[in-house]
This record gives structure tokens, sequence and C-alpha cells, in this order.
């Protein structure tokens, strides 16, 4: 079993806290998933309680969920913590990257060629620089 909770969702006794020495002060983010992690390696069962509710706003806009999640990213990094899921989300974007740096290079299209205006002439047509 690969699971692993998150402080968001999880209850624990002080015996398992003291046991693993709760949570790691030199992290400022993943440090719920290391505490997991560490109670794990220490034979801790969990348990999933699926009457519990738990209230997890979430970021208002795509560009504060992407530096909340940039910062857990950094966080699982210094702790070494890789998800299965990494893995296969590297190897794919790095193979989608290459794909598309490789079609890019073979036939450009047309609007990556590169144009110059004259600055000083309003209403100047533009010039084609392609070769």
């Amino acid at each position: 079993d690969t699971f692993l909770p998150s402080s968001r969702s999880v209850a624990f006794k002080k015996e398992a806290w003291e046991k693993v020495g709760g949570y790691p002060q030199w992290l400022d983010r993943g440090e719920d998933l290391y505490f997991a992690r560490e109670l794990k390696k220490k034979s801790f069962k969990f348990k999933f309680v699926g009457e519990a509710m738990v209230y997890w706003p979430q970021r208002s806009n795509f560009r504060q969920a992407f530096k909340q999640f940039l910062g857990y990213s950094r966080g699982d990094g210094r702790a070494l913590f890789i998800r299965d899921q990494v893995s296969f989300v590297f190897l794919s974007s790095s193979i989608l990257l290459c794909t598309s740096f490789a079609i890019l290079v073979t036939s450009p299209p047309d609007f990556l060629y590169t144009y110059r205006v004259s600055a000083f002439s309003a209403g100047a047509p533009c010039t084609d620089t392609r070769e």
C-alpha cells in the first residue's frame, strides 16, 4: 500500500508523533507526507474513515494553484519523496517536449518567422525577412 495521508485529513496519537519525532523542522512544505512516511516505516497502520469530512479550500485562480503545487513539489524534492506518478509524468512530458521541438525544427510554422517593423514610421508595412 503506497497511500500516505496528508495533514489536512489525518489524526494520530501523541505516541505516534513522539516515536517518529514529529514534523521535520527543516521542511516548509511536504512535512506532512514526510511524517506519514516515517510513521509507515515504523509500522504504524493507517485507517480510512469514510464518514470523516475535511474542508480544504482551494486557490481561487490558476496562478495561485500553480504556486501552491510548485511549493509542494519543492518540498517533495527536499524530502527525497518521489511519488509513483512522477516518473510517468516526467517521461511523457519529456517525450512531448522532444517531439514538439523536433517538429518545430524540421517544419516551423509561419508565425515563428521574424518580421521587422520600422519603429519610426507609423503605418509602415512590415518587411518579410524569411529567406
